[in-house]
């Protein structure tokens, strides 16, 4: 009998939990952009965005610059979940516009063309502001998981013509004026040593192997090319000068250990950078706890004080 009722119990939670994702996915269906498949690029049919922007206010507005994240190999500009919707509701409820960008996967170009998309976006809507409403010296950068790296990139790389497009905004800059990083990798080279040393043990991702998203985003496996994989650490391009970084990731993360976002929170704090690091207690990759109300006002106001006209 008792058997009986904790097998009920366990099929209500799971159509409950099941039933939150669908009005998720459904809110994020019915959640139009103002302009969809905007492109800044020609390269590729992967290079468009799509805008939000505030439903008041004439502008100028400030605007972050959203990455999907999807081990460098699937995801969409339009990400099928109501923390989605939640988070540039958050955003736009504070003035500020919103550009979810798509970028060349994997499998169609390698490191470091996603991470020239996500400069190339950041310098075509800068190039192109004012057509949008949009503060061209007001442009964040916010990502997740690879997402979070592509940001993390965008934000210490201004300087590094290697990582521009010349065909597309040639001469503007990409400078990003704040970042908010969540569970993003940075050091490829550590990450399996880190998750064997951790509680996941070998329940965990590898990132090693010739297979791992990690690989495929370099074109090679991670550890057979240690020149590579550095040259795609954003902790290798921090400056003082790096703009404000809010870090985020959960200690219980067996896909990107958490020591990742340490690591870079480390680096940047040795160079006089900015940073603001949280390590969310028993989080894992992904998940509720990065989406809720509290801390998706906490991603705004990072973006509010840094965004505001100087």
């Amino acid at each position: 009998m008792k058997r009986g009722i904790w097998i009920v119990a366990i099929l209500l939670v799971i159509g409950a939990v099941a039933a939150w994702v669908l009005r998720g996915q459904i809110r994020a269906m019915l959640f139009q952009p103002t302009a969809a498949n905007l492109a800044y690029g020609a390269a590729s049919p992967a290079q468009t965005l799509d805008l939000y922007a505030p439903k008041t206010g004439e502008g100028p507005f400030p605007v972050v610059v959203y990455i999907h994240g999807g081990a460098f190999q699937f995801g969409d500009k339009r990400e099928l979940s109501g923390g989605f919707v939640d988070g540039i509701q958050a955003l736009n409820a504070q003035g500020i516009a919103v550009a979810s960008i798509n970028y060349r996967m994997a499998a169609e170009a390698r490191f470091p063309a996603a991470v020239m998309d996500a400069r190339s976006a950041v310098r075509w809507l800068r190039a192109n502001a004012a057509a949008h409403r949009l503060d061209p010296d007001g442009i964040g950068v916010w990502g997740k998981s690879a997402g979070g790296y592509l940001a993390m990139m965008v934000g210490v790389t201004d300087a590094e013509a290697a990582f521009d497009d010349a065909a597309i905004a040639p001469g503007v800059s990409s400078r990003a004026a704040a970042v908010v990083a969540m569970y993003g990798p940075t050091d490829f080279l550590q990450m399996d040593t880190q998750l064997r040393a951790s509680p996941c043990g070998a329940t965990a991702a590898t990132h090693d192997g010739a297979d791992s998203p990690e690989s495929k985003f370099l074109g090679a496996p991670v550890q057979s090319n240690p020149a590579l994989a550095q040259r795609a650490n954003p902790a290798a391009y921090v400056r003082a000068d790096a703009p404000p970084m809010l870090l985020q990731a959960g200690d219980a993360d067996c896909t990107v250990p958490h020591e990742q976002t340490l690591l870079m929170a480390a680096v940047l704090k040795a160079k006089g950078a900015p940073v603001e690091v949280q390590i969310f207690p028993g989080a894992g990759h992904v998940g509720a706890a990065f989406e809720t109300p509290s801390n998706l006002r906490l991603v705004a106001d990072h973006f509010a004080r840094h965004l505001a006209k100087r």
